[in-house]
C-alpha cells in the first residue's frame, strides 16, 4: 500500500461481505458497448446483455406452451382450455361460424369467398359469368346438351326410352322401344325354341336346350316338347337333322302342334326306322 492506495491484493483475500454492497436482485456486468467497470445490473439488463429478452428473444413460460411441448400427434391444434390442448382433425362443430346459407370457396379469384347459395326447392345452377348460384325455375326443362337418346339431344324432360313389350317385336316396327332380354326372342325372326341331343341304346340326353326338351317315344320315333313358353299355334316351322356316323338319314315330321312336335328317323337305303346318334331341332315363329 503506498499513499494512492492499495496497489494490489493477494489471490483469494477479499470476501464477499468485504465487497462494496449491492442493490438488491442485481448482479455484476458490464452492460456497455465497450470496455468498463462492473456495474450492478438487474434481471432485465442481463437478459438484453445475453439476447433473451422475454417477448422479443423468447417467451415468457405458460401452461399452454406445456401442452404443446408435450403433444405426440399430428393434425390441427386446438386449446380445450387453460393448459389443455389436442391435435387431429378438425371438426366441422370446430370451424368459425359464418352467414347461413353461403359457401366458401374460390369464385372466379385465388381468394377464397363466401357467397349465397338460394335455398331451392329443385335444381342449383351456378353462373361462371357472375360467380353467383341461383334456382332452377324451368323445373328442368330446356336442352341437355351433355345426353343423347338415340342421336338426338334430350329437350324435354321425361323418359329417354321405353322397354318393347311383346307386342312391340312382334310389330316389329318401333325406332325408340329397347329391347331388354326378356322380350328378345318375342320378334318373328328370332328362335323361339330348339334342342341338340344325343342317343345311345334307347336313352337321349338333351346337351344343349331353350325352351324343348327331346324324347324317344320308340325305335326311330321323337317328340320336341316345348318346355316353357308354347307356341300360339301350330303354325310355325322346325328344322330337324339327325346323323347317325356312316349312315344316311332322313328325318319326316309326323304330328304338330302348339306345345310339341313329332318325327320319325328313317335310315337308307331301306328307309325303316331307325336310331340316329344326335338329334338337333330348331323352331321359329310366334308365341
Amino acid at each position: 500500500m503506498n499513499a494512492s492506495g492499495v496497489t494490489a491484493i493477494g489471490a483469494s483475500k477479499v470476501t464477499n461481505s468485504q465487497l462494496a454492497t449491492m442493490a438488491a436482485n442485481t448482479t455484476k456486468c458490464n452492460a456497455t458497448a465497450g470496455t468498463a467497470n462492473p456495474t450492478d445490473c438487474t434481471g432485465a439488463t442481463m437478459r438484453a446483455n445475453i439476447g433473451l429478452v422475454i417477448g422479443t428473444n423468447v417467451e415468457a413460460w405458460d401452461t399452454d406452451l406445456d401442452c404443446l411441448a408435450g403433444l405426440s400427434s399430428t393434425g390441427v391444434v386446438s386449446r380445450t382450455g387453460s393448459g389443455t390442448c389436442s391435435a387431429g382433425a378438425l371438426a366441422i362443430s370446430g370451424l368459425a361460424t359464418g352467414t347461413q346459407d353461403t359457401v366458401i370457396g374460390y369464385w372466379g379469384s385465388t381468394t377464397a369467398t363466401a357467397i349465397a347459395i338460394n335455398n331451392c326447392t329443385g335444381a342449383l345452377t351456378y353462373s361462371t359469368t357472375t360467380h353467383t348460384f341461383g334456382c332452377n325455375t324451368t323445373s328442368g326443362t330446356g336442352t341437355v346438351t351433355s345426353v343423347t337418346c338415340f342421336g338426338s339431344a334430350i329437350t324435354t324432360t321425361g323418359t329417354c326410352a321405353t322397354a318393347a313389350t311383346k307386342s312391340d317385336q312382334q310389330t316389329g316396327t318401333s325406332t325408340t322401344a329397347v329391347v331388354t332380354p326378356s322380350q328378345a326372342q318375342s320378334h318373328d325372326s328370332a328362335i323361339k325354341a330348339f334342342a341338340y341331343a344325343t342317343q345311345s341304346g334307347g336313352g337321349v340326353t338333351n346337351l344343349k336346350r331353350y325352351n324343348l326338351d327331346i324324347a324317344r317315344t320308340g325305335t326311330g320315333t321323337y317328340t320336341a316338347t316345348v318346355t316353357t313358353t308354347n307356341f300360339d299355334s301350330a303354325n310355325y316351322a322346325c328344322v330337324i337333322n339327325a346323323s347317325k356316323s356312316g349312315s344316311i338319314m332322313f328325318v319326316a315330321q309326323t304330328s304338330i302342334s302348339s306345345t310339341a312336335i313329332g318325327f320319325t328317323v328313317f335310315i337308307a337305303p331301306g328307309f325303316t326306322a331307325s336310331d340316329p346318334d344326335n338329334i338337333a331341332v330348331i323352331c321359329a315363329g310366334r308365341q
